[in-house]
């Protein structure tokens, strides 16, 4: 994550900004170049829109539960889900649950 320095209005509940960096989400209408405003936790509901983390890379997706799975899914379908099933080891994080979007208006 590259870091920098955001002034957030004190009324937004988050822990951090994460800037995205791909179009994995465009049909979410997050573009590259929005910031997120992420708050930090280790698990998100059904449908919700997540920073996740795997290896030293952050993604945004959207988080589908099911009976024995979780699926993080982009909204772009040029790009692939992730599953992974209940009991199996997994390198996936879940780092945050974004909750604010500012655009890239440039």
């Amino acid at each position: 994550m590259n870091e920098s320095t955001v002034e957030v209005p004190a009324e937004f509940d988050i822990d951090f900004v994460f800037t995205c960096d791909s179009d994995e989400m465009v049909e979410a209408r997050i573009y590259p170049g929005d910031l997120l405003g992420v708050k930090a936790c280790e698990t998100v509901e059904h449908g919700q829109t997540a920073v996740i983390q795997i290896g030293d890379k952050c993604l945004v997706r959207r988080v589908y539960r099911g009976p024995n799975y979780i699926c993080f899914a982009p909204t772009n379908h040029k790009y692939g889900s992730i599953v992974v099933v209940d009991g199996e080891e997994s390198h996936v994080k879940i780092i945050g649950r974004v909750v604010k979007a500012w655009f890239d208006v440039n």
